[in-house]
């Protein structure tokens, strides 16, 4: 795994996580529930400014990020370090991307 992903977890639309490892200092029904909340958002958004489907989702803050790649039924979330290298971690999940495509929907 690329060493500035501290965690990820592939979360349903409704909010629930089916599977992940996410830092321990984290409440998991908390993540699941927001990032679920964020892209339903963000979906939402793209359509109404005409962007089409919504296909990655950055999100950069003071103390880490997040890159959501979503499908159909659930997303993937991969929480990354304040100082990641985007690029690489953009370049890797697309080899994961295929591999999980059946359970993105």
């Amino acid at each position: 795994m690329n060493q500035d992903i501290v965690g990820a977890a592939i979360v349903s639309n409704e909010g629930l996580m089916l599977v992940g490892e996410i830092p321990k200092s984290m409440d998991k029904d908390l993540v699941s529930a927001a990032f679920a909340a964020l892209v339903s958002i963000a979906e939402r958004a793209s359509q109404q400014v005409e962007f089409g489907n919504l296909t990655r989702l950055i999100m950069l803050s003071e103390n880490g990020g997040a890159l959501i790649c979503p499908g159909k039924k659930s997303s993937l979330i991969l929480l990354i370090k304040p100082d990641a290298n985007l690029g690489l971690i953009l370049i890797d999940v697309e080899d994961v991307i295929r591999e999980i495509k059946d359970i993105l929907g």
